[in-house]
């Protein structure tokens, strides 16, 4: 046996293996998309659920029972998005929906 037929199965093995854990690693990212959706969403029900009002950051950390990390990017999405409208600085700043999304009835 030459040493090329030695060494080719291994290469096709580790070629399979790779694309097993790029296939993971795809699917782990959908996932951890997918919560960051989901969370987001959580995050928008609950405001829009209480609005008018605003709330503290304290508040929604509370609320949601988010890390400060996955809260702050959140937060920070959503206002990009303009999805939320962020008032005050330090520990006076509060959340809620822009004027313009809020559904009075």
């Amino acid at each position: 046996m030459s040493k090329n037929q030695v060494l080719f199965p291994e290469k096709k093995q580790n070629e399979e293996a790779v694309e097993i854990t790029n296939q993971n690693q795809n699917s782990d990212f959908r996932l951890a998309s997918q919560i960051r959706e989901d969370n987001k969403k959580m995050v928008l029900n609950l405001l829009q659920a209480k609005a008018p009002a605003r709330f503290s950051y304290v508040w929604l950390q509370e609320k949601t029972g988010l890390s400060e990390y996955r809260l702050r990017r959140i937060l920070n999405e959503l206002q990009e998005e303009k999805q939320i409208n962020v008032t005050g600085a330090g520990r006076a700043t509060t959340y809620g929906l822009p004027d313009n999304e809020i559904e009075l009835w």
